[in-house]
């Protein structure tokens, strides 16, 4: 475990890291509030060929932030063991200390004398090998999963990909060669520039896995609201080797030994804490939704003058009200609080860029329109019109931008999962419910009405909140 509970241990691996790039080589770390005016300065960087900040490496919170999630944990009826639970996508802009969005893709992290060999330069990527909750026990190859690892969460295996090389992080260290631009990436002295647009994005996975024991505490794990993911060590790491960065690491080396650079020559990590909210909670699950809504054709004149065409979508839904469907489960409650249980319409991420741009966000994150994709970009596609959803009833629905973000209400997409529904029967702790809305083609508010086709998806989701 790589702790920085205190001072005097963090200010000892400080100087050891020093002492190590001065002895044995000839990269340099740039991290400053403001770049140096010294030519002579190791960590000097010419103007126009590199950001310079300040930046801390892979801290026990770095990366906190970018993960941000709700995660329900359900029981094997209703999640079998290797279901993916969540899953993301993580920059590595987001992955330093500090907050998201730490790193410039041109922000030069390192700066390595023209003695150096280029192919020599390595992002090393791995678990948090020495840690038992964190990297160290590898569990998924056993349903199939491989390279997926405890967790401190009962129930719950995560799985990290490395997006360049395709290949799962591993408690073996795996490495990388850093690719870099000689037009823009090493300056008039022959220098190197190892900027953070060099290292890799990554992707992170959650599984459900009914043996693991996370922590063996399971106290804190079973509260009736569940808890949020207070344990402060990452899950996997980014590191860069070269010129004397990180010198002992190598290609199958065993993190739970060696962990050479951490955390000064590491410039990222993937870390859960505080931002993953983990729930127990009985919810529902879609059983079929309407699969198409084709409009019939209306004309631009009469969208101009208010009119709209109006269909319905009917969405069946299975909830765990009662026993035995709800064994080992916080009780079901629709809604949209803590705890609760809340249905949403997912728009995908170009649509969502499409409606704001068109200036359809909401104060939540969400979007009031979904867009026909292509709009705005495809010549041949209608613009000025979209599809807005409503209750029988008349009340009008956001959408949702981005499905594992809760908490934020009919601003953000979420609405009660049985708000405006009919039971249709129970049995054995199941009941099914229908549910209907209507999608709505019309006039964007305040636009002029383009003609051409409209083709759209949208994903209706449940989540626990």
């Amino acid at each position: 475990m790589k702790y920085q509970s205190d001072a005097l241990g963090a200010a000892m691996l400080l100087v050891g890291a020093l002492s190590s790039m001065s002895a044995q080589g000839a990269c340099y770390r740039v991290s400053r509030s403001s770049p140096t005016t010294d030519i002579n300065a190791v960590d000097y960087v010419e103007p126009g060929r590199g950001e310079v900040r300040i930046w801390d490496g892979a801290t026990d919170t770095a990366g906190q932030g970018a993960l941000a999630m709700t995660i329900n944990i359900n029981n094997e009826a209703f999640q079998p063991d290797g279901t993916l639970l969540a899953s993301k996508v993580l920059s590595i802009y987001d992955l330093g200390s500090g907050h998201t969005g730490g790193y410039a893709p041109e922000q030069v992290l390192f700066r390595c004398s023209p003695e150096e060999k280029p192919e020599t330069f390595y992002e090393y990527y791995s678990t948090n090998g020495d840690n038992d909750w964190a990297g160290k026990d590898e569990e998924g190859s056993a349903i199939g999963l491989p390279q997926a690892y405890r967790t401190v969460q009962r129930g719950l295996m995560a799985r990290v990909t490395n997006l360049n090389t395709g290949e799962y992080a591993s408690r073996y260290w795996k490495r990388r060669p850093l690719v870099l631009d000689m037009a823009n990436d090493r300056d008039e002295r022959g220098w190197y520039l190892i900027k953070a647009k060099h290292f890799s994005n990554y992707k992170v996975e959650f599984f459900k896995y009914s043996q693991s024991k996370g922590s063996g505490d399971i106290g804190w794990q079973d509260g009736p609201a569940g808890q949020n993911w207070m344990y402060a060590q990452p899950i996997a790491y980014s590191a860069f080797q070269g010129g004397g960065g990180s010198p002992w690491l190598s290609e199958g080396a065993d993190h739970n030994q060696n962990f050479s650079g951490w955390f000064w020559d590491w410039p990222g990590a993937i870390n859960p804490y505080q931002v993953v909210k983990v729930r127990r909670s009985a919810s529902c699950r879609v059983e079929t939704v309407t699969p198409v809504v084709a409009f019939p054709a209306i004309s631009v004149a009469e969208l101009e003058q208010g009119g709209q065409r109006t269909l319905p979508v009917d969405i069946r839904l299975q909830c765990q009200t009662g026993a035995p469907a709800n064994a080992g489960l916080s009780g079901f409650q629709s809604g949209t609080a803590q705890g609760q249980t809340a249905m949403g319409l997912l728009v995908q991420p170009a649509n969502y860029q499409a409606a704001l741009t068109e200036g359809l966000g909401t104060s939540g994150g969400g979007v009031s329109h979904l867009l026909s994709d292509g709009y705005g970009v495809n010549p041949a596609v209608a613009t000025g019109v979209g599809v807005a959803l409503r209750r029988p009833g008349g009340q009008v629905l956001n959408l949702l931008s981005d499905v594992l973000l809760t908490g934020g209400g009919g601003d953000a997409g979420w609405y009660p999962v049985l708000q405006d529904t009919a039971e249709l029967g129970s049995q054995d702790g199941w009941t099914r419910y229908q549910a209907r809305m209507q999608a709505v083609l019309t006039r964007l508010p305040g636009k002029r009405v383009k003609a051409g086709g409209l083709n759209a998806t949208a994903q209706v989701v449940i989540r626990v909140q």
